[in-house]
């Protein structure tokens, strides 16, 4: 057993010596770009373990904050002229006050009818930016987002903006390491495996459900104004479904209650498209056969996470 343990911590530090290494390696600026993207993706993917993996319900509206984030963004920095700072903290705020208005009628149901009312979220946002045109910017969107700016830091591409989105995945997964190994993370555990066992403990299985939607749509937040400050355009495409399956792909891949897992599909996820771009009109149907493979083969991919990523 020791010695199990000491090999998957001397595999999870070369993973993150890999991870560290990669941009070194990659280093032009549109590997660096993909790499910052992987990074934003990473943070979403975490906050999405929060509500289907802790508490193992199937939200479809993460995609859906995200989205709303990034215009949010937008509208506060392209129209209103506001900095990083305020339109950072507004966007994150927004994104919850949105998950808790939605929450209402939404964390009332369970099964597939909450993963189809959470579905209708995207679909709404999604009509709105299209149609409000006036603030919106309709279907071609917002441009001229600016580069993050702190106090009197610039972060500027390249390595200066890879760096800051990546401090905010360290960030993030702090958050969720301590989340899921604390007192929330048993409770946690509880509701997803037995909400009537749960009860019988005093856990609120209601609350607990609230709290990590609430949870996943502020790392929504996050991710989706560090989005649109790093393609500096927001548009419609960010509330396309397309976003949605691409994060529970992320998810499940890695394995829904890892933090090392969301980051490693993140990175497959980003990174597999342009890896297979050689292959011109086929590497979509290439793309999608290797993750197929990848997510029914789910014992293979449980132990290869287990010993090399997942260690937290």
């Amino acid at each position: 057993m020791i010695h199990s343990a000491k090999f998957r911590l001397v595999l999870g530090a070369i993973g993150v010596c890999v991870l560290a290494a990669w941009p070194l390696v990659m280093s032009t600026p549109y590997e660096l770009r993909l790499f910052t993207l992987a990074g934003v993706f990473a943070v979403l993917t975490i906050g999405y373990q929060f509500i289907f993996g802790y508490v193992g319900e199937l939200s479809l509206s993460q995609g859906a904050f995200f989205g709303f984030s990034a215009y949010v963004t937008g509208i506060l920095s392209v129209k209103a002229g506001l900095g990083f700072l305020a339109t950072f903290l507004a966007t994150i705020a927004g994104s919850v006050l949105l998950a808790a208005l939605v929450s209402i009628p939404v964390l009332r149901l369970a099964s597939h009818y909450f993963a189809l009312a959470t579905l209708g979220i995207g679909q709404v946002l999604l009509l709105l930016a299209i149609d409000w045109q006036s603030v919106t910017g309709g279907a071609i969107g917002l441009s001229g987002v600016p580069l993050p700016r702190l106090l009197e830091l610039q972060i500027n591409r390249g390595w200066p903006l890879l760096i800051f989105v990546w401090s905010f995945v360290l960030l993030a997964s702090a958050v969720a390491y301590q989340t899921k190994r604390g007192l929330y993370g048993l409770a946690c555990h509880m509701v997803r495996q037995n909400a009537i066992a749960a009860r019988s403990l005093a856990i609120d299985p209601g609350a607990l459900r609230f709290a990590m939607f609430l949870l996943s749509a502020a790392m929504a937040g996050v991710a989706g104004a560090l989005y649109a400050h790093t393609i500096r355009i927001v548009s419609p495409e960010g509330l396309d479904f397309k976003v949605m399956i691409s994060c529970l792909t992320m998810a499940v891949i890695g394995g829904r209650t890892h933090v090392w897992g969301a980051i490693a599909g993140a990175l497959l996820v980003v990174h597999l498209p342009e890896w297979l771009r050689g292959f011109e009109q086929s590497y979509v149907i290439i793309t999608s056969g290797i993750l197929i493979v990848i997510l029914n083969n789910g014992n293979t991919l449980k132990l290869l996470f287990k010993y090399t990523f997942i260690t937290l």
